[in-house]
């Protein structure tokens, strides 16, 4: 908004004129065309030219989302148009191989009408690179798409070279990156709602890419790599988190979850144990104790953890459930009775807790020592 402001001042004390105004617009319906072969040819000049093996290779085939190159943010800015620069075949500056990766990725949205991604995503090409005339013009169009004809206006006055772009300072620019993040968060999260785990996992690597010392970014990177099946990603990212947020408990339990998944609850047990010495009082953290000590068949473990987790909601029927089935399993029957009893006292209704009661109260009733049966009622 400082940029549009100070173009505003300019346009409100004369410096615009109409002729210049009618031309800008004129120059934006053209441009499309005229423009349409030189975006081409700068794609393949600047790849050819400055952009590594490595980079060439970032955008994965895991999803349709073009995937970010791992090159962290700086101050750095272009002096010229990188467009400019590689039809002319001139070295290609950091920053302007930033500004084309991201303008790239603006092209891609705004052809799946994901304006929102694609605004964003010009606007931090433009920060790379101020004097980027087909940005500009591109910012334009998607400004008044999306209902900032002002903004548009501006933009456009830019794209013919009536005003100049002012370059963003260091907060400004900060402050962008974490909007950057936060919108393809947010974009990440709609595609996790859906399952649709590798293109949720795009979207969280443009995210990390903006904020990497976000632990809530790489969290749910991690959990959506384990959703999608890759082991070996999540624990890379889980570990990351535990880096970036020493006192996160519930991504100790998150990784434990994976970890049981794949047969490993030694490390599951000791992942929980982490997250209860973060929070002791979170009953959940002790339910996912005895839960896990419960399938090892260790049930002294598994009733002290649900006894544990009674005492911090003593009124949750769904605990005292699981208590007793814990205890009917390692033969205690009338402790088990006893905490039928309580379920019963706390809802009536309580169906299994009544049949279970009606079974122990049975003459010669023998304890399932099978499996384990979860109640995810607690």
């Amino acid at each position: 908004m400082t940029r549009i402001n100070r173009v505003v001042g300019l346009f409100l004390t004369g410096a615009l004129s109409t002729g210049a105004v009618l031309g800008c617009l004129h120059y934006q319906a053209a441009a499309a065309d005229d423009d349409k072969q030189a975006q081409t040819e700068t794609a393949e000049e600047a790849a050819d030219s400055s952009k590594s093996q490595a980079g060439a290779t970032a955008k994965t085939a895991e999803s349709a989302i073009p995937a970010p190159q791992p090159s962290p943010w700086d101050t750095q800015q272009a002096a010229e148009d990188p467009v400019e620069q590689a039809l002319k075949g001139a070295p290609m500056t950091r920053a302007g191989d930033e500004a084309l990766q991201h303008y790239d990725i603006s092209k891609y949205y705004f052809g799946q009408w994901q304006f929102a991604l694609s605004e964003v995503e010009l606007e931090v090409t433009i920060m790379y690179a101020p004097n980027m005339k087909i940005a500009h013009r591109d910012y334009s169009i998607v400004s008044l798409l999306r209902g900032h004809p002002l903004r548009s206006f501006v933009e456009a006055l830019m794209t013919v070279g009536i005003c100049e772009a002012v370059p963003l300072t260091d907060t400004e620019r900060a402050a962008l990156m974490q909007h950057a993040s936060k919108v393809h968060y947010s974009k990440a999260l709609a595609y996790a709602s859906k399952s649709s785990w590798s293109n949720a996992i795009s979207e969280l690597k443009w995210a990390q890419m903006y904020t990497p010392n976000k632990a809530a970014v790489t969290r749910s990177l991690a959990f959506c790599y384990a959703s999608s099946g890759d082991f070996s990603a999540a624990e890379q990212q889980y570990n990351k988190c535990f880096a970036l947020d020493p006192d996160d408990a519930f991504s100790h339990v998150d990784f434990a979850y994976l970890l049981a998944d794949h047969g490993q609850s030694g490390k599951a047990e000791g992942q929980i144990a982490e997250a209860l010495k973060l929070a002791p009082r979170a009953a959940a953290l002790h339910v996912d104790m005895g839960w896990l000590a419960e399938t090892k068949g260790d049930f002294g473990t598994a009733q002290k953890e649900f006894e544990q987790a009674i005492k911090l909601c003593p009124k949750q029927p769904g605990l005292w459930l699981q208590l007793g089935k814990v205890l009917e399993r390692a033969g205690k029957v009338k402790e088990a009775k006893d905490a039928y009893t309580q379920v019963l006292a706390i809802d009536s209704s309580e169906d299994e807790a009544s049949k279970r009661l009606q079974s122990l109260k049975s003459a010669g009733a023998v304890p399932d020592k099978s499996q384990p049966v979860k109640d995810h009622s607690s």
